[in-house]
């Protein structure tokens, strides 16, 4: 039984998977098992894998799973966290390289503090150049409590991503968290574990470089239907989520963070995507729909404007809510 699992999902990746491994198995500590699950490659990531393990002296700490089938990326770190022995879970991604010093870092931070997770601040480059293309510092600090830490994810001060994260596996395994959809899961897995723990700490150095494909999914400008009916499903999941915190003081925040998450997704719909003008009024009118009443938001403490915002968008024709995305649009640009 190793401390902390480094789960890492393989789907056609041999041009890069040998930086990732790098990065991985150069680690500086040293009680770390390594889950590589390829998800029927079809080009030669396997074999990579292979001949890079076999040379390499922590090797043996690799564990390679095969899929016959494609089930997709959220089913692949579901069934990560399912073979993971390590007191800590840790995602990377194929495509990306951590510090060397990633995971002791972060191991270092748990031990002192304790705290659910720990998160590090990011920085992002092109693979094609090895460009720098910015980064996501964060600020450094302790967050105590459940309601502190849904405000802290409301004011953005950490990324609604996967990986870049140290958690407690014990946590994952007592409230239930896994990846339940085959594709784009990040959303609803961050979901889980911010309303679930009790503490998180934030750190301002950088410990995750994540690279930028023109291919990758995150990259493209033109989403498929199956990206956005996968969102809507995400989005019903994290809508449910929610209403365990109705008559909770922090149920305005979350309202209003899910809100302005949909508007995003709703814009892509309306500017990336190709789909019909029927579907698109159908998929947009299902975004933005409002899932609280006049009367919850009459007593909100907080944050009233933004969820009557909500209720009011919500009963427009599909002509107001496009202008609406149109005009948040273009306000984001300036």
């Amino acid at each position: 039984m190793s401390l902390v699992s480094v789960i890492i999902p393989v789907y056609n990746v041999e041009r890069y998977i040998k930086r990732c491994l790098d990065a991985a198995l150069g680690q500086t500590f040293e009680d770390i098992e390594y889950i590589l699950i390829d998800d029927c490659s079809t080009d030669r990531s396997v074999e990579t894998i292979r001949e890079y393990i076999s040379k390499h002296p922590r090797g043996k700490s690799v564990k390679l799973i095969l899929h016959d089938t494609n089930r997709g990326i959220g089913f692949v770190r579901g069934e990560g966290i399912q073979c993971a022995t390590g007191e800590y879970l840790f995602f990377l991604d194929s495509d990306d390289t951590i510090e060397l010093n990633c995971i002791e870092k972060l191991y270092q931070v748990m031990k002192e503090t304790e705290v659910d997770f720990v998160v590090g601040s990011y920085d992002k480059t092109d693979f094609e150049t090895g460009g720098f293309l910015g980064n996501a510092i964060l600020q450094s600090r302790k967050i105590v409590g459940r309601d502190a830490i849904i405000k802290a994810f409301y004011e953005d001060a950490f990324p609604l991503m996967v990986w870049n994260k140290l958690i407690q596996t014990s946590f994952l395994k007592r409230h239930h968290i896994s990846c339940s959809l085959p594709r784009y899961e990040d959303d609803v897995f961050n979901f889980q574990i911010i309303c679930n723990a009790t503490s998180c700490v934030i750190l301002s150095e950088v410990t995750y470089h994540y690279c930028i494909r023109e291919k990758s999914i995150t990259f493209r400008r033109e989403f498929d239907d199956a990206y956005f009916k996968i969102q809507l499903e995400m989005t019903n999941l994290t809508r449910e989520y929610a209403k365990e915190f109705q008559n909770q003081a922090i149920y305005p925040y979350l309202s209003c963070k899910l809100f302005w998450q949909r508007v995003f997704v709703a814009e892509s719909l309306l500017y990336d995507s190709k789909a019909k003008i029927k579907d698109k009024n159908s998929l947009l009118s299902s975004f933005l729909r409002s899932d609280i009443s006049l009367k919850e938001v009459c007593g909100f403490r907080s944050n009233k404007m933004v969820n009557y915002l909500m209720i009011v968008l919500s009963e427009m024709p599909c002509w107001v809510k496009k202008s609406f995305l149109w005009i948040h649009k273009n306000m984001m640009k300036n």
